[in-house]
């Protein structure tokens, strides 16, 4: 199915189911809310009462059911160049700006200047998730990465489309004025441990992302504190997350 085969009357459908579940996660976690309350509404309350892992697991889960459905109605699946034809028609403010395509490997650029509006990083989370939840369930496979938003101190949002789950495009490129500080703590942490592996992966929306391999599962995990501690020290505007991948740690 093309998104150029999707008539107005199915595009605006869709619109409205997909506001209808975002609204429809919102009040499942609030304890009480009406349907006479709008999005907006229902998202501040939101945020004020209920922690934000809730929010965007369920946002992400009523969304990703939504788009399943959907395609299973139409019985087909949108496709990664589909998308650019019917993403901007869904009202949501994240959807609004330029698409491009980066490079050779299947993938999709998304570019804009984003919100007006005081910046929420909160709400950048449930706004992500909801796109991750309806792309993924649409087509069946695309991946969302948001590398980029205003909420997360960056000075323009960017998403990234792709299809391969192990992409190296589901994280944001590293900063050429970032890589001095991030060399001298990899030379840190292999002294302190010479048995690991430590990648840098990239950085989406302020938040470093890392891979320590370890030779043994069960060994000293205490080079990951040092490795954001390191971070933090030298690259304080960022936030450290470690990535953790079972199926690559046992295969060392």
């Amino acid at each position: 199915m093309s998104g150029a085969a999707f008539s107005p009357e199915e595009i605006s459908d869709l619109a409205a189911r997909f506001r209808h579940a975002r609204r429809a996660a919102l009040r499942a976690v609030l304890a009480d809310a009406n349907e006479a309350e709008s999005e907006e509404t229902l998202l501040a309350r939101a945020l004020a009462e209920a922690d934000s892992p809730k929010i965007e697991r369920r946002v992400f889960e009523n969304c990703l059911a939504l788009g399943e459905g959907f395609a299973r109605f139409y019985g087909a699946t949108l496709s990664l160049a589909d998308l650019p034809g019917v993403l901007p028609e869904l009202d949501s403010p994240c959807l609004d700006g330029v698409f491009a395509v980066p490079g050779a490997d299947p993938a999709l650029t998304l570019l804009r200047e984003g919100c007006s509006s005081p910046h929420n990083g909160r709400v950048c989370s449930y706004w992500r998730e909801a796109i991750q939840g309806l792309v993924l369930g649409v087509t069946g496979g695309v991946i969302t990465a948001r590398h980029e938003s205003r909420g997360g101190g960056n000075e323009r949002c960017v998403d990234v489309f792709h299809v391969d789950p192990l992409s190296p495009r589901r994280f944001g490129p590293i900063p050429d004025d970032a890589r001095d500080a991030l060399a001298a703590v990899h030379r840190l942490a292999r002294a302190f441990d010479s048995s690991i592996d430590l990648d840098f992966l990239g950085i989406n929306e302020s938040v470093l992302h890392y891979r320590v391999r370890r030779r043994d599962l069960a060994g000293d995990f205490s080079v990951s504190a040092l490795v954001e501690r390191s971070v933090r020290r030298l690259l304080p505007h960022l936030s450290v997350r470690e990535v953790t991948d079972r199926a690559v740690l046992a295969a060392v």
